[in-house]
């Protein structure tokens, strides 16, 4: 925070008022003007301005003719020395006996009590002077002097806490903790040990509120293997001990950043499963053509297993319907869970592909077979999203408050304020990725745009497309509809909100044809008559995944 740049350039903008009345007593100054600086820039200081604990400010007093100057800090705040550099261990230059009081001109404040702080300084002189400013601060007479007082406002931000509990299947819970107990891995000889059957779940709640995160990242020894959520069940599959997995709490989104790690102290103990080994969903095919599915437990390796299987393909539009043989069947190398499948003929996003298992060959490391299933239908690839990630995630930050603090987008001065933005970019309710664009109103829904100006950039050809966007509406949210828009060919593109659940994340897909290849901007819209039931009160949402993907007709 230390810049005595800024501070240079702050005083030649700055207009020196003078008393107007001369005196002949020479115990009395001539001169007289109230002037103050500090080494936040102008264009970024609000009203309490943030800050990191540990971090410091230094403020000038640039007063003229001042019977008395002091500035005051309160306790758990340190003056420093004026030697030090942003670079060094601040404590080490603090000021020893310096108290809370200054008469020095300079005064350099680390910060180191979390909330709320003030500093003040207070100047007596024997005529009345004016601070001029936007809001300009006037001399009171106190005593026989006038007085005049300027207080900043510091929000220090204190260091993260992660805090957790952790349950069991039945939802009781094994682990509670709070942000002041400490974790390490050094002691991890003393950590209780939890047996889990392999594929049942423990659940792992974020509690952190301290100093006001705004996210999280999980990781964990089981699947999921990384989470962004507040509350993640994870089921843990393969035989063994193993650690939990750790906690990192985020303070981000424009706050003064912090991250602070915290090991889950127990050990999971993975032991044999009682339960039936069977299909667990997640049937999906890959970008190359693959097809995978989920079971309840690690796969033992085999082979010779293709006959096993049925998979039939349909296409409405060609006609096309064949039980299409597999060629090879394996265990997923990167997740031992999986069964990877490869047909022996190409198939198209535009098919509807089932599949069926009916055989004894296949078991899990525990010796369990698994059972016959299906029909179940695939979710097919949708293909290459033609909005690059930086873009479609708002994964790529940008310093400007008018862009939503996204690279590619721009709002412009409709985006409220610093501090109080409409849009914004957000690490705090994702969907994938690192990053979410949030949409903020307090006070009922605004016609303001998000204009997504590298679109322009993608050369899209013109076609048929599935469009796509994840939503997170808040709750409370009472929005009706979202809308998206291409700009040439003008395409509007509305997205009905009336009936989604609040809380939960949501991806909604449309089909869109374009004559004429879409580009200049894709914009997100929220328009007030679209929205009857959301003019008055908070109304927040979170938006990601934007996608436009192509359909792959079958020859």
């Amino acid at each position: 925070m230390k810049n005595y740049k800024h501070i240079a350039v702050i005083i030649f903008a700055f207009i020196f008022v003078f008393a107007c009345e001369k005196d002949d007593n020479p115990d009395f100054p001539l001169l007289q003007e109230a002037t103050w600086v500090s080494s936040i820039r102008p264009t970024e200081f609000i009203d309490p301005f943030p800050l990191n604990e540990g971090e410091a400010i230094s403020f000038v007093d640039l007063s003229q003719g001042a019977l008395s100057h002091e500035f005051i800090i309160e306790e758990g705040n340190f003056f420093l020395d004026k030697s030090y550099k942003n670079s060094d261990s601040l404590p080490l230059f603090i000021l020893p006996d310096a108290g809370t009081t200054t008469a020095s001109k300079d005064a350099h404040v680390l910060f180191m009590k979390p909330g709320l702080n003030k500093i003040r300084l207070r100047n007596t002189y024997r005529d009345s002077v004016t601070y001029l400013a936007k809001e300009p601060i006037g001399a009171v007479f106190q005593d026989g002097v006038w007085v005049i007082e300027n207080e900043w406002n510091i929000d220090v931000y204190g260091v993260l806490k992660p805090a957790f509990q952790v349950l069991d299947k039945d939802g009781n819970e094994i682990l509670n903790i709070t942000g002041d107990i400490e974790t390490s891995i050094d002691d991890i000889e003393t950590w209780p040990v939890v047996d889990v059957e392999s594929g049942d779940a423990l659940t792992f709640v974020d509690l952190t509120t301290e100093d006001r995160p705004t996210g999280r990242q999980w990781n964990f020894e089981g699947k999921p293997k990384n989470s962004p959520d507040e509350i993640v069940t994870v089921t843990f599959f393969k035989l063994g001990e193993f650690k939990a997995g750790v906690l990192r709490s985020i303070r981000a989104d424009g706050l003064p950043e912090n991250r602070v790690d915290k090991q889950i102290p127990i050990l999971v103990n993975v032991i044999p499963s009682t339960k039936p080994y069977v299909f667990n969903g997640e049937l999906k095919e890959s970008r190359n053509e693959a097809i995978s599915f989920a079971t309840t437990g690690e796969v033992k390796e085999f082979s010779g297993q293709e006959a096993s299987f049925t998979v039939n393909v349909k296409n409405d539009a060609t006609g096309f319907d064949k039980n299409v043989t597999v060629s090879s069947a394996f265990v997923n190398p990167n997740d031992a869970t999986e069964i990877r499948l490869v047909l022996s003929e190409p198939i198209y996003n535009t098919d509807v592909v089932t599949i069926s298992y009916s055989g004894t060959g296949i078991e899990s490391v525990d010796n369990r077979v698994l059972g016959s299933f299906g029909p179940e239908i695939v979710e097919m690839d949708p293909g290459e999203n033609l909005l690059p990630n930086y873009f479609a995630g708002f994964e790529s930050a940008h310093p400007n408050w008018k862009a939503a603090f996204s690279t590619g987008y721009w709002v412009g001065n409709n985006n409220g304020s610093l501090g109080q933005e409409f849009y914004k970019r957000t690490t705090q309710q994702i969907a994938s990725g690192t990053a979410a664009m949030l949409y903020l109103a307090p006070e009922g829904v605004k016609a303001v745009n998000l204009q997504g100006l590298d679109f322009n950039k993608f050369n899209i050809p013109a076609g048929n497309y599935k469009l796509s966007i994840t939503v997170f509406l808040a709750e409370g949210n009472t929005m009706s509809q979202l809308g998206t828009l291409v700009t040439k060919p003008w395409t509007v593109i509305n997205w009905d909100l009336s009936t989604l659940e609040r809380g939960v994340w949501h991806t909604l897909t449309q089909t869109v044809n374009f004559n004429e290849p879409p580009k200049e901007k894709y914009n997100i819209r929220v328009i007030p008559g679209d929205n009857p039931n959301a003019l008055t009160g908070e109304q927040k949402f979170y938006l990601d995944d934007l996608s436009f993907t192509g359909f792959e007709p079958r020859p």
